[in-house]
C-alpha cells in the first residue's frame, strides 16, 4: 500500500498574527505547514525538502512584495494570492502568472475562504485533498 503524504503548504505573510492565524487553521484542517515572513525566508522555505505543494503569498509585503517572490517561482507549488488591494489588482497579477496563481484571498480572510481555497487548489494542481 502506498504512504499517503501530508500536504505541505508555505504560507508567507508579514503580519506575524495573521501569519500564526492561517497557520493554525491550516494546521487544524491536517496540512503540514512551513511559514516566512519575508522573501529571503520564503525563498529558503522553498530551496529544502520536503516539497512545498501550495504557497499562501502575501503581496503586500514590506522591502519585496509577493511579484519578487513569484518571478523567483520556477515551476512547482500552486499559489494563492493574499492581499488587502482590490481585486482588479490581483486579477492582472493572476493573469500574468497563469501557470503559477490558481487563487486570490482578500484581506481580512476568512477561515471558511481558506479552506476553500486550499482544498481547491490542491485538488486541481495535484488530485491530492485531505477529508
Amino acid at each position: 500500500m502506498a504512504q499517503v503524504r501530508t500536504p505541505r503548504i508555505l504560507v508567507v505573510e508579514h503580519d506575524d498574527g495573521l501569519r500564526k492565524a492561517i497557520c493554525t487553521i491550516l494546521a487544524t484542517a491536517g496540512y503540514e505547514l512551513v511559514d516566512a515572513s519575508d522573501r529571503k525566508e520564503a525563498l529558503d522555505a522553498l530551496g529544502r525538502p520536503p516539497e512545498v505543494d501550495l504557497v499562501l503569498l502575501d503581496l503586500d509585503m514590506p522591502q519585496f512584495d509577493g511579484i519578487a517572490v513569484l518571478d523567483s517561482l520556477e515551476e512547482g507549488p500552486a499559489v494563492i494570492l493574499l492581499s488587502a488591494v482590490g481585486l482588479g489588482f490581483s486579477e492582472g497579477i493572476i493573469h500574468r502568472y497563469p501557470t503559477k496563481v490558481v487563487s486570490f484571498l482578500a484581506k481580512p480572510i476568512r477561515e471558511a475562504q481558506l479552506l476553500s481555497a486550499v482544498r481547491s487548489a490542491m485538488k486541481s494542481r495535484s488530485g491530492v485533498t485531505l477529508s
